[in-house]
């Protein structure tokens, strides 16, 4: 015999995503539709008895326990037949919610295709094992900033050059996501902000001036013969579509704390009117190879060519970051929503999770404005026609969170397919492997799902005829020990059996007979 190891529904979400396709009933042929839990159904009735047994002895709880047990294995017995009938009008909805979708999903892809992804299921429901994966998506994990940092310091070992080049490269992004991180605390501000927040706002600009001016100044090392002046360069703006939720009043305690300037501050205070007169700091376009003009290509042809590719590898490590971080963020927001705010029960706990809500929302603005900035950077170098293709422009309506990544195991799952950034990750950039790849997922889950409640049907229906046969045949069971017994209170007692099973038979036969036929 063997034993196919599953973990229960209830468990299950605790566990690593790679236990989902491998230990999940939902892909093991024969199980229908069942919870795979023993214990933590009797918790809720079992919280009824706990009050009063506290106070007991241990012999004295443990018959309380039995007792309780014994009167509920009782009362499931006596409702075994309503029981199955719910669970038949249950699994018939299941079956007809499921039905359509999956046949309507059927229809609309290619035959070889649905002929390939059913030998891999059925492949997998035999082997099990490691063919279970068949039922996730096959996304690999995108290289980020920092190793690409690394494997550019690595591909020139002797050159110390290349290193402070990647730095450099590196210190400007960093100064560009704090200059963002300033413009949105500042809106958050709104018109009429207090003392304590303006301070706050004054030593962070110090602060990050003191940055862009050490920057500028380096940069010249690097861009030599190219003039970069600050006349020459735009002033930042953000995108108004992805600033949303920072016009509101913010908390003090979400104004991050500085401590006093420090003596490298102060040295670069007395140089912001030479540098870039009164300008804001978080407003003024870095000097970078990216920062150059498109249309002025005489100066972009003194750069050198090393440089740019630097900047385009590590501009593509930015992307990836911040398209992981935003997946990350958009899943938390739809965990807050679904868990929080949906099932709050008063007022406080409405308004703490809505607040933790606009808190993720502003994660995920910053998220898509520092992926904006790096595809700009990106066009500006001239970066070829596949990676711009590769990376496209976030859009708002991209934002809505897929169930396929929140909700794996919900009804009416049809031919969705997520947006485009949720695909990013594999060394293929076409766009039809990928859409393959999410119907391929999408319909091998879809045919689970409708197998496993037709499944879950034809077992209701063979446990409504075992119910009214086991009736009968403890009823037989009585009737032959009351033939048997010599005693008129034993035959009283049998009699008595007889009569009680003969009455659980009778109903099952009532309720079951429009479903099933029994002889």
């Amino acid at each position: 015999m063997d034993i196919i190891p599953a973990v229960g529904k209830f468990h299950l979400s605790a566990h690593k995503q790679s236990c989902f396709p491998r230990f999940s009933l939902m892909f093991i042929p024969g199980a229908g539709h069942v919870d795979g839990e023993i214990l933590e159904t009797l918790w809720a009735s079992f919280n009824k008895i706990s009050p009063s047994a506290r106070a007991m002895s241990l012999a004295h709880r443990q018959e309380v326990y039995d007792d309780y047990m014994r009167d509920s294995n009782w009362k499931k017995l006596v409702g075994l037949a309503k029981s199955l009938r719910k669970k038949y009008k249950t699994a018939l909805a299941g079956v007809k919610s499921t039905k359509e979708p999956f046949e309507e999903l059927t229809r609309s892809l290619d035959a070889a295709k649905i002929q390939e992804w059913s030998q891999q299921a059925v492949k997998a429901d035999f082997e099990r094992g490691e063919t279970l994966d068949i039922y996730s998506l096959k996304i690999e994990k995108a290289p980020t900033l920092a190793e690409i940092r690394l494997s550019l310091v690595q591909s020139a070992p002797g050159s110390e050059r290349t290193q402070s080049s990647v730095n450099w490269l590196i210190e400007g992004i960093s100064i560009e996501n704090a200059q963002d991180a300033l413009r949105a605390e500042i809106r958050c501000l709104g018109n009429s902000p207090s003392t304590v927040q303006e301070t706050a706002i004054a030593m962070r600009r110090q602060r990050l001036m003191g940055r862009v001016i050490k920057f500028n100044q380096m940069a010249r090392d690097f861009t030599t013969n190219v003039i970069l002046n600050g006349s020459s360069l735009e002033i930042l703006e953000d995108d108004p579509l992805f600033c949303t939720q920072e016009d509101q009043e913010v908390m003090e305690d979400d104004i991050p704390r500085t401590g006093p300037p420090s003596d490298e501050d102060e040295e670069f205070r007395n140089k912001l009117e030479d540098e870039l007169g009164y300008a804001y700091p978080e407003s003024m376009r870095l000097h970078m190879p990216s920062s150059l003009p498109s249309e002025d290509k005489s100066q972009s042809d003194k750069l050198s060519k090393s440089l740019q590719q630097e900047e385009i590898q590590l501009r593509v490590g930015q992307v990836n970051d911040c398209l992981s971080s935003l997946k990350n963020h958009l899943g938390q927001k739809a965990v807050l929503y679904r868990i929080n705010f949906r099932s709050s029960t008063s007022n406080r706990t409405d308004t703490r999770s809505k607040q933790d809500i606009r808190k993720v929302v502003l994660k995920i603005n910053s998220d898509v404005r520092s992926y904006h900035r790096a595809i700009g950077a990106l066009k500006a170098l001239g970066a070829s026609e596949d990676l711009l293709e590769k990376y496209r422009i976030i859009q708002p309506e991209d934002l809505a969170v897929s169930k396929d990544i929140t909700e794996e195991n919900r009804f009416n799952q049809s031919s969705h397919i997520l947006p485009w950034f949720w695909r990013i990750g594999s060394d293929d950039s076409t766009s039809s492997v990928w859409d393959d790849e999410f119907l391929r997922v999408s319909w091998l889950k879809a045919r689970a799902r409708y197998q496993r409640w037709r499944e879950e049907l034809d077992l209701i229906k063979c446990e409504m005829l075992w119910t009214t046969l086991w009736f009968k045949h403890r009823q037989k069971e009585w009737q032959d020990r009351e033939e048997k017994s010599e005693e008129p209170g034993q035959q009283a007692y049998a009699a008595k059996q007889q009569q009680i099973w003969i009455r659980f038979a009778e109903t099952a036969e009532k309720t079951f007979h429009e479903y099933i036929a029994i002889q």
